[in-house]
């Protein structure tokens, strides 16, 4: 039997499962391969797995689809979003779990914030809930001061699942996440497309440690086993750009974990979305 050899690898690392397709150099999609995602303990609202777990099963799928090639492929991946984690910038490990989006441990953060809620709703379109990045790391660099010592000294790296990976796998040379990924942290301007002087200081997170906002296409970057990340995209942006044009008929309904009705709005459409989100998609 002949097995077509690998062209690209499209990795969807999932919150319950991971994982991995195959395309062939016919561009089409020869194989899929599944794990579960790590154990995610729960206690008292707090929704933490084991981050080198997650790494491990990750490049397990990503060897099984380079077993199918004799070639450097091209690589697609992603990410659930607003999971993160510390970790030690020398020598790359963990110093935190892996904190789930479904981590509700920010919810004094928000409450403390209210008051502040319409001008963090008109930079990052979203609404003050602990589901984001932000209410979550400043809650947790509160109960650990050592964690926001570590970060501001630059021994400690924090971020969203997706730098963390890219981290360990380009041995510490990109420091990095998209710009689908950084619109769902309540820390970027989704105007300016950078991260904000304003909301660092009400979130109370130190601005220069932060990764680097990237596009999320055509990063051209050398990283496991020579593999070539072409692309790093959040999950939902993922869902609607393979499944729709950008024609504003369009909607799609993308059900995971959570459900979500998308749809592109051209930038000059006035519409009235005060009960709606709005986010960049790459």
């Amino acid at each position: 039997m002949v097995v077509p050899l690998t062209q690209a690898i499209a990795l969807d690392l999932g919150t319950t499962s991971i994982k991995a397709g195959v395309l062939d150099d016919h561009c089409q999609l020869s194989t899929i391969y599944t794990f579960p995602a790590p154990e995610i303990t729960v206690k008292q609202g707090h929704y933490e797995s084991d981050a080198l777990a997650y790494l491990e099963k990750t490049e397990q799928l990503l060897i099984k689809c380079l077993n199918h090639s004799d070639k450097t492929p091209l690589l697609g991946i992603a990410y659930q979003r607003s999971s993160f984690l510390l970790w030690e910038k020398a020598s790359s490990n963990p110093v935190t779990p892996l904190i789930s989006w479904q981590d509700n441990r920010g919810t004094s953060c928000c409450e403390a914030l209210q008051v502040r809620e319409p001008g963090i709703q008109q930079l990052t379109g979203l609404r003050l809930t602990p589901y984001y990045f932000a209410p979550k790391l400043n809650t947790l660099l509160q109960e650990q001061p050592e964690l926001r010592t570590g970060l501001e000294q630059g021994v400690l790296l924090a971020g969203t699942l997706d730098c963390f990976l890219l981290w360990r796998w380009s041995g510490g040379q990109y420091y990095q996440t998209d710009v689908s990924m950084a619109a769902r942290t309540l820390l970027m301007d989704i105007q300016r497309q950078q991260w904000s002087s304003e909301l660092c200081s009400l979130f109370n997170i130190p601005q220069h440690t932060l990764p680097k906002i990237q596009p999320s296409t055509g990063l051209n970057q050398s990283i496991f086993h020579h593999c070539i990340l072409q692309a790093s995209v959040a999950d939902q942006s993922a869902a609607l750009i393979a499944s729709v044009t950008n024609d504003p008929g369009e909607v799609l309904v993308n059900l995971g974990t959570g459900g979500f009705v998308m749809r592109y709005l051209p930038t000059q459409q006035q519409l009235d979305i005060n009960n709606y989100l709005r986010t960049l998609i790459y």
